[in-house]
């Protein structure tokens, strides 16, 4: 086997792969029903400063679960993905490479799915911040074909809230250290 097409078929797999596993995740979390209302409880003072923001971690990791669950089942059910390649790839001719019949290669997959929560605070104008939450899955995708095997490793963020905390913030913290 020529290298050329060697690294070709690779490229190919791998984003074929991004493709379809992208697209299983956004039917996934389309079907998962949760309560985006539960994730966040911003607290204010009757000064109408902003006394707290926290999460309901415990509920995160439920849908997290939840997500990797569905995940990992529909993955295993659709382990089967087809790409193409045109038949002048094994001419080793570079004018012909892109020339013949469309060929199909099976692809045969077997999924393993991790995730992280990921929750971020950044400042959004005067008096804003931005508060996003969501899940990093990680999917590391062992691949067999007939002319080449590898593992891929995808990682896909989920958003689960993404909301605008209005509010007077503290100039200072209690906790603050003095110099």
């Amino acid at each position: 086997m020529n290298i050329v097409i060697m690294q070709y078929l690779s490229i190919l797999e791998e984003r074929q792969l991004k493709q379809d596993v992208t697209q299983v995740l956004q039917e996934v979390i389309e079907h998962i029903d949760y309560d985006a209302n539960r994730f966040v409880k911003i607290e204010t003072g009757n000064d109408g400063y902003i006394t707290s923001v926290y999460y309901d971690s415990a509920y995160l990791q439920e849908v997290m679960h939840l997500i990797i669950v569905e995940a990992q089942d529909t993955l295993q059910e659709v382990s089967e993905f087809v790409y193409e390649m045109k038949l002048g790839m094994f001419t080793r001719n570079i004018y012909l490479a892109n020339t013949g019949p469309i060929v199909h290669l099976k692809l045969k997959t077997q999924p393993y799915l991790q995730a992280a929560l990921n929750v971020k605070m950044e400042p959004y104008g005067l008096n804003n911040t931005l508060l996003m939450i969501g899940v990093d899955v990680h999917v590391h995708v062992y691949t067999v074909s007939p002319l080449i095997h590898q593992t891929v490793m995808l990682t896909c963020y989920i958003p689960l809230v993404i909301q605008i905390v209005t509010g007077k913030t503290p100039i200072g913290y209690t906790n603050q250290l003095q110099e």
